[in-house]
């Protein structure tokens, strides 16, 4: 995007996304950031110059094309775009019908991008200066361009480093509108002729009212909290209930719907003069997620389903987690009302209470990723509460994210490869998740002009500390592997090598578990993401929904034996690797924990329905492989869960076709394996024997 410009030595192109585009925004996607790039590169700043003068004048040429498009475009002109849906031929539909108005708006845009560019490469100010002027200049544009500058700050795909991390603090810089408008805001959207609230203090203190029935029975004089979609002021029902009303600014999603109109024709007018490129995919995409996501945020009737989805979805899974109760009866587009969280937020909480509301709410994410999907993705310390009873209150859930069958099992999958340290394993992870789109098995076209190392061996060597050792060198005895985050940053530094995209989702739950590991590392520097998360992504990996699941089950899981004439189950591996056990005795036990529920669902989903696939690998085999596993020291749980489930102890209400299957399969190893090592087979057994006694 425009932003892209302001840095020197952002990577110019990037490899298509696999996000899901309307075909009808096709036509408008452009190579913005590669403009900048070209006209920086050569110096050739009249270029530019000519380009933005082309978006001008492009307006009303728009206006013109329209008018021969029929009836069709006619009547959909006639109404604004409605919120909650981004419609880009609508808004060029709408927004085209005031060329002037647009013009203002592009001259506007332009002068600020510009002065931020300006500030930003004055090299001859500190960086700190540079930063904030630059931050200035884009938050006096409002929230679609500060949205615009914080998606980007997490895309080292799109900006530098020192770049990104003067945009990722980017706040925007509208105040709060006054409470009368707020007010009328909430009698449009209800139409209603009579009080707002009942009780309600003046400015002096006193009581204000009117005659007729109210909306509600009190409501604050001023804002609780205030941001750059809406105002929420505190209130009650008329039955007592103690309610948060979420006002929406006013004329925002009329800005909104503008805004994107001039970046549309910006992007049009840079695809007309320098032609469709590599870049033109990513600046599309960045604009679509961007508009996509906000359009969502400003249909407060769209975050109200979503509060209800989340509950339905986890409410029985995460008991200890809280999330307020939607009103619809005072709920409309633009004004959201769900009863009151009272609660304290983690700047308030002391170390213990930190931790505490990290192990209530690091489950729960986990949950989100890998079990419906729908994951919560705005969990910022502002948006999370310790409730009075002990309990973890999320609100605000403007912003969420729907993850696919095949991301959810990469996702999965890449977790457990990291704990088994297989890190060239990432790579087919990599692919499912979106963040690799190479065509060749090679992954050369991967690389970036001047690379000559292939992407497999760089990450390997990223995540091992060969690259400098930055990764697994320990600070304050912290292996930094254990953090997402860490994950995170290293593969950001290797988008400046290498041709990938870091998906919107991706990006989304990435922040969450960062924010995650930021609360509990300040309370806990032993805490691991890895083995919170580690027996959900067990019990996805291992029930996949997908061809492409099916095969990172086995790639994830198998490996061949010594001899290349079969395959050997690496489950223990995966629970005894050094990033999930670490050294300290809180880390071990914490791992001895995950390993016990890892174990419990491997148990689990052998006799459940969807576990067909995995009995199938269990049955593929190599029989003396398999027995000598299980008969090793650290096989213990895994021995217990499986006597458990062929005895029917952990789900008497299985199916018993399931537990029947299981003991066949167990007997027929068993005995294939006698025949080559029956000292080991009679070890085994007696090990079972000794497990059954009380």
């Amino acid at each position: 995007m425009a932003l892209a410009a302001i840095s020197g030595e952002a990577p110019l192109s990037v490899l298509k996304p696999q996000a899901v585009r309307s075909s009808r925004q096709g036509a408008h996607s452009a190579g913005l950031s590669g403009t900048f790039a070209t006209a920086r590169g050569t110096g050739n700043l009249k270029l530019a110059g000519r380009v933005w003068l082309q978006a001008g004048l492009l307006v009303p040429l728009a206006r013109r094309r329209r008018r021969t498009r029929g009836l069709r475009t006619a009547s959909a002109a006639s109404s604004a775009p409605v919120a909650g849906k981004y419609d880009g031929p609508a808004l060029d539909a709408y927004y085209g019908k005031n060329p002037l108005r647009a013009v203002s708006r592009l001259v506007e845009v332009v002068s600020r991008i510009n002065a931020a560019r300006t500030a930003w490469q004055d090299e001859a100010q500190p960086q700190q200066q540079r930063g904030q002027r630059l931050r200035d200049e884009v938050s006096s544009l409002g929230t679609v361009f500060v949205k615009l500058a914080q998606t980007m700050a997490t895309r080292s795909d799109l900006v530098t480093k020192e770049l990104g991390r003067e945009l990722r603090v980017l706040q925007d810089s509208m105040g709060r509108f006054p409470d009368e408008v707020a007010l009328e805001t909430i009698r449009e959207e209800f139409e209603w002729t009579g009080p707002v609230a009942a009780r309600r203090p003046g400015p002096e203190g006193h009581e204000a009212s009117k005659d007729g029935e109210p909306l509600f029975a009190s409501l604050s004089a001023e804002p609780v909290a205030a941001a750059s979609l809406a105002q929420v002021y505190r209130g009650n029902l008329l039955d007592g209930r103690e309610v948060a009303v979420k006002v929406q600014r006013p004329g925002l999603a009329d800005q909104v719907g503008l805004d994107f109109y001039v970046l549309r024709q910006m992007l049009s007018a840079v695809n007309a003069v320098m032609g469709a490129t590599r870049s033109s995919e990513i600046a599309e995409s960045v604009l679509s997620e961007v508009a996509d996501g906000l359009f969502a945020e400003i249909d407060f009737t769209m975050e109200g389903q979503h509060i209800e989805k989340f509950m339905d979805l986890y409410g029985a899974d995460c008991p200890d987690v809280v999330v307020p109760e939607v009103i619809w009866s005072r709920t409309r587009l633009k004004v959201l009302t769900t009863t009151w969280l009272l609660g304290r937020k983690p700047r308030d909480l002391n170390a213990q209470e930190k931790l505490r509301m990290v192990n209530l709410a690091a489950p729960c994410l986990s949950l989100q990723l890998m079990g419906a999907g729908f994951v919560h993705c705005d969990p910022h310390e502002g948006n999370m509460m310790l409730l009075e009873d002990g309990r973890l209150g999320l609100i605000d859930f403007g912003l969420v994210a729907q993850m696919t069958d095949v991301h959810q099992e990469s996702m999965a999958s890449a977790i457990l490869s990291l704990l088994a340290e297989d890190y060239r394993a990432l790579v087919p992870c990599f692919r499912g998740m979106g963040i690799l789109s190479s065509q060749r098995d090679d992954d050369e076209d991967l690389k970036r002009p001047g690379e000559t190392q292939p992407f497999a061996e760089a990450l390997e060597e990223a995540l091992t500390g060969g690259g400098g050792g930055r990764l697994v060198q320990e600070s304050a005895g912290l292996d930094r592997r254990r953090a997402f985050g860490q994950l995170y940053e290293e593969l950001s530094n290797l988008a400046f090598r290498y041709y990938f995209t870091l998906p919107s989702y991706y990006i989304l739950v990435m922040r969450s578990f960062v924010t995650l590991e930021g609360i509990a590392f300040g309370a806990d520097p032993d805490f691991n993401m890895y083995t919170t998360s580690s027996p959900y992504a067990f019990r996805r990996l291992l029930t996949p929904r997908t061809p492409e699941g099916k095969k990172l089950l086995e790639q994830t899981i198998l490996e061949p034996v010594k001899d290349g004439a079969g395959r050997k189950l690496r489950l223990l591996t995966l629970l005894q690797g050094s990033l999930i056990s670490g050294k300290s005795r809180a880390q071990q036990a914490s791992a001895k924990e995950a390993a016990r529920l890892a174990t419990k669902t491997v148990a689990e989903v052998l006799l459940a329905a969807e576990g067909e696939e995995l009995r199938e690998i269990l049955a593929s085999l190599d029989s003396t492989e398999l027995v000598e596993d299980l008969a090793s020291k650290g096989a213990a749980p895994f021995r217990r869960a499986a006597l458990s489930a062929a005895l029917g102890r952990m789900r008497p209400t299985s199916d018993r076709q399931h537990r029947r299957q299981l003991r066949r399969m167990m007997r027929r190893h068993l005995s294939r394996a006698a025949q080559r090592r029956p000292l080991l087979v009679a070890k085994l057994l007696l090990q079972l024997l000794r497990a059954l006694l009380p």
